[in-house]
């Protein structure tokens, strides 16, 4: 090759070099594009019917975009596989009254039946704040002697979004290995916002949303009606269980309930929440941009559908609460 063979072949590697920039400027993907950002994790759920566990899913089934850009997967397994693990608050609303002390053997015997890999939390939803009774343990039947009937008082519990905005800003733990999530038994109603209030824009379950999402947060609930006078209006149950499902919804949790009433039994549900969890997988890739991002996860295989939330803070490995 002479001298000028040479410098042509260096101009042509530098046109491309530029064309490549200028591609992915205009969000144009690109192999060198894709390869920047920051490594993320979040979680994602592979559905399957009530109570089973799914099929083993390969990492080559799962296609990521963030900020409608696609991603590549640089890791995936089991959330329950070795060095992971979940930490699970279980949440119970301080104004629930009496009547939810039929419930406390069924949430007894679910907190028995957890694998070793779930860590337990248990708390109550009392004035805006999260009481936490034992913190995380894998000794189980320590979690469940912390239960206990709530006060049943009319308006302890102003708002359980309060609460979890307070939860997610003062995660009990700091193990970056363990995913986050949390099971509210509420009727969901926001007092803070308006107990009849039809206004699915509530500003305190906005912020609840995006503080869970932040700190990596999947929240799942369990519609109870027994918190008073209130929730017997037709209105007041139709906004608890909506602004329940939206913040399930957006933290790839699930929202519980059985028609306007409460449950006669919490097991079949409890039951479906645990077969959950073993559906769940811990996805990392390198997303692109800062802060909050929108994310969407599908399966190439026919057959496999799977969920995530619909926003990811970018960095965050999980149970990092500096949102960095």
């Amino acid at each position: 090759m002479n001298r000028f063979d040479v410098s042509v072949s260096m101009r042509s590697a530098l046109l491309l070099g530029l064309a490549a920039c200028v591609i992915g400027a205009f969000g144009i993907c690109s192999p060198m594009a894709i390869a920047q950002g920051t490594s993320t994790e979040t979680i994602v759920t592979v559905k399957a019917k009530p109570k089973e566990i799914a099929p083993p899913v390969p990492q080559s089934a799962i296609e990521v975009k963030v900020d409608n850009k696609p991603v590549t997967l640089t890791g995936w397994g089991s959330v329950m596989g070795p060095g992971r693990g979940i930490q699970l608050v279980f949440l119970m609303d301080g104004q629930l009254r009496m009547a939810v002390g039929k419930e406390l053997q069924d949430i007894i015997n679910f907190f028995m039946q957890l694998p070793p890999s779930v860590e337990l939390s248990v708390g109550y939803m009392e004035n805006g704040q999260v009481s936490i009774l034992q913190g995380f343990t894998a000794d189980h039947a320590l979690a469940a002697k912390a239960m206990q009937l709530p006060y049943g008082r009319a308006a302890m519990n102003g708002s359980p979004y309060f609460c979890l905005s307070e939860l997610a800003k003062n995660w009990p733990s700091h193990d970056p290995s363990k995913m986050r999530a949390v099971f509210m038994v509420t009727d969901g109603v926001d007092r803070y916002y308006g107990a009849q209030s039809m206004d699915m824009d509530d500003p305190y379950v906005q912020a609840a949303i995006k503080d869970a999402q932040v700190a990596g947060i999947s929240v799942s609930s369990m519609y109870y009606r027994d918190a008073g006078l209130v929730d017997l209006t037709q209105s007041a149950t139709i906004s608890g269980q909506g602004l329940l499902q939206q913040v399930s919804q957006a933290t790839d949790g699930e929202a519980y309930y059985e028609g306007d009433r409460s449950p006669i039994s919490m097991t079949p549900y409890l039951d479906r929440y645990k077969a959950r969890l073993n559906n769940e997988y811990v996805a990392t890739f390198m997303a692109p941009g800062t802060g909050l991002q929108p994310i969407k996860i599908e399966s190439k295989v026919k057959g496999i559908k799977v969920t995530s939330a619909d926003h990811v803070q970018v960095g965050n490995m999980l149970s990092r609460s500096d949102g960095k």
